[in-house]
């Protein structure tokens, strides 16, 4: 989502962009900010990676709403595939955006509206002038109960609104139409309380509004089939589910169930049982409820005092008491999708590379890894002298450490045989087996039509092959002992030539 506007020049130019690596496993993190002269800015708030879109969005609700004072903005949400967009204003108005073209582009094209106290408005005309493509004000829902408090967009063109005089409506963006408009105490004057205590008890007197609200797709209780749903969290604690069903070219909506929870709700969020993962309302899902697919979901409500999970619309479910904190915001995570492991004690075992694991705990100190205390070399090991020798010993030809000794020394007592040892055993034990072959083959013609059991070959082959390890053994010590005679033939020579060469120099140096 990259808008066009007509700006002037701009105050920083050149350089060149460094390269950056992509997202490939998670959403945008997208900021909404609205300012005080009734404007929103929107931008990419990714940073080390590479933005689609590194310059804002803006959309100028003032001019939306055809009034420059007294704008102020108490409520925003963006689809997150979609990308259409709704403000909500202490007012009482709604104002939905959608992307696409401005038919009048470079004109001012502002329509007067008549005021339309719980209706929709059509307010394409008020497109900025200077916008070519980018974000275009659609439709006004001019609520007038009081300010806004919350306000979700899904992305299948719903959009659902609560605001503080304790009034919830949904609209359906395909027509632009309103589709359900109602108050939260008729829903409110009995509930199920979901605790220890069984029954139902009557609401107090304090007013009730949305704080919260989340579509989803999922399988309610009760219910043999999954529809859409959608979850409002008010002020007092109080989940209330709404079922939106389809009825010939529009949806119907129903209260499918109310939960108390005893304290005002900060989050919402419905997950797929089975996985984990959100059970968001996406085109393909709402597709394939038409074919029967079923989502099993449950919903994650935290309020200030607690976290609870149940399966809508009644259910008790479990929960998880805070002692002596309140709870500002909350959300449910999803991890990479990559493999990733949570263990029972709040370690985290997840992908890092294409061959790296990296290990966290979730309640971690933040501190930096530590180096390890374990000790790869023993300073107090004494290190045996190397061997040394006089000037007059070597000389004299005297051998200190043979090369035996230094590749005993070097090697170790447990080093293989080298390659080329290998190679010419292997040669010398083909040469024995082409060799047998002949012989074999000699014998065989000699024997004319003998027979032979599989017994007698078996213990001839044995025995010739112990025959054939034994010479081979033979040869090898034999190969050792001239190798052996070999270098006592030539350090006799070396010691015999230092000698002379002693003699020589002492002879011509006193006679």
């Amino acid at each position: 989502m990259v808008e066009t506007r007509n700006q002037g020049e701009l105050i920083l130019t050149g350089g060149a962009e460094a390269q950056k690596p992509k997202r490939k496993y998670e959403n945008r993190t997208i900021l909404q900010v609205a300012h005080a002269d009734g404007t929103i800015r929107i931008w990419d708030s990714g940073h080390g990676d590479d933005i689609e879109n590194d310059a804002q969005l803006q959309v100028d609700v003032a001019r939306a709403v055809s009034r420059y004072d007294s704008v102020e903005i108490s409520a925003m949400s963006m689809a997150p595939s979609t990308g259409e967009f709704a403000a909500g204003t202490s007012a009482g108005e709604v104002v939905v955006y959608r992307w696409g073209p401005n038919q009048a582009y470079g004109r001012d094209h502002a329509q007067p509206h008549d005021p339309n106290p719980g209706g929709l408005t059509d307010i394409t005309s008020r497109a900025e002038p200077p916008l070519k493509t980018g974000l275009q004000p659609y439709t006004l829902y001019e609520m007038a109960k009081g300010p806004i408090t919350a306000l979700n967009v899904s992305d299948i063109g719903f959009v659902a609104v609560g605001s503080q005089g304790g009034f919830f409506s949904i609209l359906d963006l395909r027509g632009p139409v309103i589709i359900f408009q109602a108050s939260l105490s008729e829903f409110a004057r009995t509930e199920k309380r979901s605790s220890f205590l069984k029954g139902l008890r009557e609401t107090s007197g304090q007013q009730e509004w949305p704080v919260q609200i989340k579509f989803g797709v999922m399988t309610l209780e009760g219910d043999n089939y999954s529809s859409i749903a959608c979850f409002v969290g008010t002020n007092t604690g109080k989940v209330i589910t709404f079922k939106l069903l389809p009825a010939g070219e529009g949806y119907t909506v129903k209260v499918a169930g109310v939960v108390d929870l005893g304290s005002p709700i900060v989050a919402i969020c419905p997950i797929v049982a089975d996985t984990g993962k959100p059970a968001v309302a996406t085109g393909p899902i709402v597709a394939g409820l038409r074919g029967g697919q079923q989502v099993n979901g449950i919903l994650v409500v935290v309020t200030q005092t607690e976290i609870r999970v149940f399966k809508p619309a009644t259910a008790k479910g479990a929960s998880k008491s805070f002692d002596d904190i309140l709870c500002d915001a909350a959300a449910v995570t999803e991890l990479d999708y990559r493999d990733t492991i949570v263990t029972e004690n709040g370690y985290v075992f997840g992908w890092h590379g294409p061959s790296e694991l990296a290990l966290f705990h979730v309640w971690g100190l933040g501190d930096a890894l530590a180096n390890s205390a374990d000790i790869i070399i023993n300073p107090e090991l004494m290190v045996p002298p190397r061997p040394t020798i006089s000037n007059l010993q070597w000389i004299s030809g005297t051998q200190y450490v043979s090369p035996t000794d230094l590749d005993l020394l070097i090697g170790g007592p447990d080093r293989p045989p080298s390659k080329r040892m290998l190679e010419a055993a292997a040669a010398e034990q083909r040469a024995m087996r082409l060799a047998n072959v002949s012989g074999n083959a000699g014998q065989g013609s000699a024997a004319g039509g003998s027979q032979e059991g599989w017994g007698e070959y078996l213990t001839r082959q044995l025995n010739e092959r112990t025959e054939k390890l034994n010479i081979m053994g033979d040869n090898m010590d034999k190969l050792q002992d001239a190798s052996q005679g070999w270098a006592d033939d030539v350090s006799k020579v070396v010691k015999k030539q230092q000698r002379n060469m002693l003699l020589g120099g002492l002879k011509g140096k006193f006679l």
